[in-house]
């Protein structure tokens, strides 16, 4: 990102990790061959429990200090010309 910034007359002023836990839980349900639209997966029937709360918590806390470090899946780059 950043030579294409520089390529292009621009600069990188911040950059922002906003992995989410979407990530994870879509990541374990494909693990355990639970496709994200199968009638079993969290985000179809809520109710469904495959994930306990406790899972949950603790791959929020995970996320958190990934995107602290800088290391989350997902990135906000913010640019301003130079």
């Amino acid at each position: 990102m950043e030579m294409l910034c520089i390529n292009a007359g621009l600069e990188i002023t911040k950059i922002k990790h906003d992995t989410e836990v979407f990530h994870f839980l879509a990541s374990e349900q494909y693990l355990r061959g639970i496709p994200l639209n199968d009638k079993n997966s969290f985000y179809v029937k809520k109710n469904h429990r495959i994930f306990s709360k406790e899972s949950i918590k603790n791959y929020r806390k995970q996320i958190a200090d990934l995107n602290d470090k800088l290391l989350g899946g997902d990135a906000c780059f913010y640019i301003k010309k130079k």
